[in-house]
């Protein structure tokens, strides 16, 4: 299995980003994923999670995101990350920011998974009881691809 990792940090208000892609595959013993075999068409977003899945304010946590491109031909896409944090009333919670959208290109190889990880800073005066990030796959305008991923504040 041979990997490239991409690692971009961003500042969005208060709350600081980072995010990295890493290309992977999965090979049969002839050196190629049977197409169908796992029952993925498409693009497909396998698993999407926080780890660790639980923080104070304060602490950071990384959003995982694992795609797999089911397709016997490659494909470049976007992936967007659309953060927000959650309370107990409407609206964005007291000390908590607003995150901005974040859009990374992103190439996945025919047959194979590509790796994402994203994380966000719950900053300390933030008193939302969770944050809320949403990963989207799209190409020429068309969703592929989205997930939902929910970071719980303690």
């Amino acid at each position: 299995m041979t990997g490239r990792s991409i690692v971009a940090s961003v500042v969005l208000g208060a709350a600081v980003v980072t995010s990295s892609w890493l290309a992977t595959g999965t090979a049969s013993a002839h050196g190629r994923h049977v197409a169908g075999a796992s029952g993925c068409s498409g693009v497909s977003i396998k698993r999407f999670a926080f780890h660790p899945s639980s923080v104070p304010p304060g602490r950071s946590s990384s959003a995982a995101l694992t795609a797999r491109n089911c397709a016997g031909s490659s494909l470049s896409a976007t992936v967007t990350w659309a953060g927000r944090f959650v309370g107990s009333g409407v609206g964005v919670p007291a000390g908590c920011p607003v995150i901005d959208p974040v859009a990374r290109p992103v190439h996945l190889a025919p047959h194979r998974s590509a790796k994402s990880s994203q994380s966000y800073l719950v900053i300390g005066s933030c008193t939302a009881t969770s944050l809320q990030v949403t990963a989207s796959i799209q190409t020429g305008g068309h969703v592929l691809a989205t997930a939902t991923a929910v970071l719980t504040i303690t």
